[in-house]
């Protein structure tokens, strides 16, 4: 089933149509530097460490995924990057869809340009009734890697846990060590201090909207 899936995902993303809007940074109908189409600052979701993203539909180009999520500026609604994710319930699973992806992004860019590399084990350790308690990480993390013109398109396979499950996440944007990345991350800075200014203004007017309720 894998094989049919990255034979489809080959013959038509990787097909010389969509390399070519890959090269020119389009990917899945989006457009890495344009302003996201029908943004609204709440739909902004964001981590503790991380840009901010807007959850988009899947489209028929990005079927073989879940979910699609749009890294945007959180004013503007800038696109920055496009993060695809296939989820599983175990690794297994994914392994076998990121391998066979892997297999189809190779035969579109060549296997001296997409490259893997394995992350490390980690070992964490905590006291536990005077016992010191240690759980590893095994290095079933991957991240495998292309550039293409002045982007970066990444593969990472996510182990997860026995709570999470496992992952697999097709992300685009600009190349880390290109030009328009460093202006892009200085256009992110700027605008999620003001998106910060812009929360606490909002949260300030929906608290006075609600003291003055019935006051008029």
């Amino acid at each position: 089933m894998w094989r049919l899936i990255a034979a489809i995902f080959a013959s038509t993303f990787l097909s010389c149509s969509a390399l070519a809007q890959v090269k020119h940074g389009e990917i899945f109908g989006y457009q890495v530097g344009e302003m996201l189409e029908a943004y609204e600052r709440n739909q902004v979701k964001a981590e503790l460490f991380g840009a901010p993203w807007v959850d988009r539909p899947i489209r028929n180009s990005a079927e073989e995924f879940d979910r699609l999520e749009v890294v945007v500026t959180p004013m503007s609604g800038t696109i920055l990057g496009i993060r695809a994710i296939a989820e599983f319930e175990d690794v297994k699973s994914a392994d076998n869809f990121a391998n066979d992806m892997k297999t189809a992004l190779r035969l579109r860019f060549g296997p001296n340009q997409f490259k893997h590399v394995w992350y490390s084990s980690l070992s964490q350790c905590r006291e536990a009734d005077s016992t010191k308690v240690c759980t590893v990480t095994p290095p079933e993390n991957a991240r495998f890697a292309t550039r293409v013109s002045r982007y970066r398109l990444e593969l990472y396979r996510y182990a997860g846990s026995a709570n999470t499950g496992s992952s697999v996440h097709l992300e685009f944007g600009f190349d880390e060590d290109g030009p328009e990345n460093q202006r892009y991350k200085l256009l992110l800075e700027q605008e999620e201090k003001e998106y910060r200014e812009w929360l606490d203004v909002e949260s300030v007017r929906g608290k006075k909207e609600n003291l003055l309720t019935g006051i008029d």
